[in-house]
């Protein structure tokens, strides 16, 4: 997979199909590579590329921390698979389940993700491999 190039804050930055083209666009940086189970990485970025496609987002982020994503305004070094940042200023979060994690794990990590966001969470979805969601 090949990803078009951004250009901001002075660097270059692969992105998601339909991120970054203009100031109108959603910044949504592909952070790492594809790595682990077959399938993870082209959930995550499907998942990026539906909501981008949706035009309901800010900006998206795979793989980054909780600081990163909220750029700043909310402290956690977890690492959800999808944060998406929405026009609302709220947030949802996506994981893609994999088979080194068990749903409840992911469950009791929502949770977690609540207690540091709050009401800003807006939505937390697991996702299996390939499932691409519909909002």
């Amino acid at each position: 997979m090949s990803f078009p190039l951004y250009v901001r804050k002075n660097a270059l930055w692969p992105v998601a199909e339909g991120c970054g083209k203009t100031n109108l666009t959603p910044f949504c940086p592909l952070w790492s590579k594809p790595h682990g189970i077959p399938g993870h990485w082209d959930t995550m970025v499907q998942s990026v590329e539906r909501r981008v496609a949706l035009g309901d987002i800010q900006s998206a982020y795979t793989n980054r921390a909780i600081t990163t994503a909220t750029e700043g305004e909310f402290a956690s070094r977890l690492r959800p698979d999808n944060v998406f940042k929405n026009m609302d200023n709220s947030f949802d979060i996506f994981e893609v389940l994999s088979p080194s994690q068990t749903r409840p794990e992911l469950v009791r990590k929502g949770l977690q993700y609540k207690a540091i966001l709050g009401n800003r969470l807006r939505k937390y979805k697991i996702l299996n491999i390939g499932e691409v969601p519909k909002d």
